[in-house]
């Protein structure tokens, strides 16, 4: 189950060993795209199920993010909304649908406000019996170091280059574009994968790369320059638009799995 989690030995042994007898509230601390989203999911499905083995049905309901006892909740706005707080609350008081553990995971809880992290902090710190948090943070600023005292945390290092690289090469992109998605990802796998899918990322690197070579001290060449750069920005988003596509099918896959009709989907 642990296998998307790329290049966070440490993190992962802490958590295998902590899902074996597992505390209320976790905080998973990293750079996006660090495998601090998969490790939640990863530990989801350890706690839900006992066990390591990724096939296991309820296992694999959780890694596909469509079991109905694991809740991930994303921000709806810059922030996770106070309509959103109020169900967390809610979810966290109701009883599972197919047993008695239940898991709620938060996404981006450093963007939370800070009344809406002060009205979350008893929920967290007292969850009912069978209830387990997992929350996802890019670090630990001030609203979120009171609920961080509550919650056993787990911290994820920048991946580097190497890790990023062997991690694309093995789903099948070749060395030199995985060298050079790696290169301009910031050690996140996600923004790598979403470059390594991006043909205009080389000539996207060499014109930046050149820029200084081609400014005369003209205005002319200034304008050239920023027409050719807004261009190529606007080719950078094709990816990102392929991706948001592929995200609404496999919404659309999960709610399919979960038996959700149409009325529900909104919802």
């Amino acid at each position: 189950m642990w296998d998307n989690v790329i290049g966070q030995a440490r993190a992962v042994d802490q958590l295998v060993r902590s899902a074996a007898n597992p505390v209320h509230a976790y905080l998973l601390v990293g750079p996006e795209g660090c495998g601090t989203e998969e490790a939640s999911r990863a530990l989801a499905a350890a706690i839900l199920t006992g066990d390591d083995n990724p096939v296991e049905r309820a296992a694999a309901l959780v890694l596909r993010g469509a079991h109905p006892d694991v809740h991930e909740i994303r921000r709806d706005g810059a922030s996770i909304l106070a309509e959103q707080v109020d169900h967390i609350i809610y979810l966290a008081s109701t009883t599972g649908v197919e047993g008695p553990t239940k898991v709620i995971i938060l996404h981006e809880v450093h963007l939370l406000e800070s009344a809406n992290a002060a009205r979350l902090l008893k929920t967290i710190e007292e969850p009912p019996p069978g209830v387990h948090f997992i929350l996802v943070a890019e670090q630990i600023i001030d609203t979120l170091v009171t609920i961080a005292s509550r919650c056993v945390t787990i911290r994820f290092a920048p991946l580097d280059v190497v890790a990023v690289v062997a991690a694309l090469v093995s789903r099948g992109i070749d060395p030199d574009s995985a060298a050079a998605a790696a290169s301009s990802s910031g050690g996140s796998i996600s923004r790598a994968s979403l470059l390594a899918s991006d043909p205009h990322l080389a000539t996207r690197r060499s014109v930046f790369a050149n820029i200084p070579r081609r400014i005369d001290g003209t205005g002319a060449t200034v304008m050239a320059i920023v027409e050719q750069v807004l261009g190529l920005l606007d080719d950078a988003a094709e990816p990102l638009a392929r991706r948001h596509e592929q995200e609404i099918a496999d919404r659309a896959e999960a709610l399919a799995s979960m038996g959700v009709k149409r009325g529900g989907k909104k919802a």
